[in-house]
């Protein structure tokens, strides 16, 4: 379990990092840029949709189609 969330986190990080090298090539490339807060609160609904698939097994939810 614990590489399983190690590797969760670096996943993380590079999206975050894939995320903030396209906010500043699209603010260099004069394409429309999101105000600070807007950005801010995308990705932290980002981080917990992120968090949310990752747990949903240890949550006990049910993945598959079938009997409940």
């Amino acid at each position: 379990m614990a590489v399983t969330m190690t590797l969760a986190a670096e996943v993380y990080v590079l999206r975050d990092r894939v995320d903030a090298l396209e906010c500043g090539l699209a603010a260099k490339t004069n394409q429309a840029v999101q105000s600070p807060d807007v950005a801010e609160r995308r990705r932290n609904e980002d981080a917990a949709e992120f968090v949310r698939h990752i747990l949903s097994p240890l949550l006990g939810e049910q993945q598959s189609k079938g009997a409940a």
